[in-house]
């Protein structure tokens, strides 16, 4: 939830740069917002269930 709240954000403070690069008009800001959505709509369930991701301790192990 935390990284699709933050890429969320990323790409919305990034929306103007993004559209000028594009060359685009109000409809490229349609474009880029539901291609990111699509995005992470697709690849939360990949790395959600991934069990490197599931517990905390296989990122935070004291050697």
């Amino acid at each position: 939830m935390f990284v699709s709240i933050l890429a969320g954000t990323v790409v919305a403070s990034s929306l103007p740069v993004i559209v000028a690069d594009l060359h685009g008009s109000q409809t490229a800001y349609t474009w880029v917002v539901t291609a990111t959505l699509l995005a992470t709509t697709v690849s939360t369930p990949i790395w959600a269930s991934s069990p490197t991701w599931a517990t905390a301790s296989c990122c935070c192990r004291s050697r």
